[in-house]
């Protein structure tokens, strides 16, 4: 999983205990680049599995882009998940 900004930061959490809280160590990318350029942290999730996503994202002027995806462990293809996330109560 991973994330892309473009004149901002962003810092990637996932509850992987599934407990409810964010862990300091739930940060899977901390303080992204604002240079567009991917970082990513290996992980496995199950799947059709909900889990739930945290992510700070500090913007930057003028246009503030936040793109997020997986990766297949299998084909090594990048795939944009934004389609499959959800607010609380939706």
């Amino acid at each position: 999983i991973g994330i892309r900004t473009q004149n901002g930061r962003a810092t990637l959490y996932l509850d992987l205990n599934r407990d409810g809280r964010w862990d300091p160590d739930e940060a899977l990318v901390r303080n992204s680049p604002p240079s567009e350029e991917p970082r990513s942290a290996k992980i496995r999730l199950k799947g059709r599995e909900p889990y739930a996503l945290r992510i700070d994202h500090m913007t930057g002027m003028p246009r503030p882009v936040l793109s997020l995806f997986t990766v297949s462990p299998e084909t090594g293809k990048r795939q944009d998940i934004t389609e499959y996330l959800s607010l609380p109560g939706s």
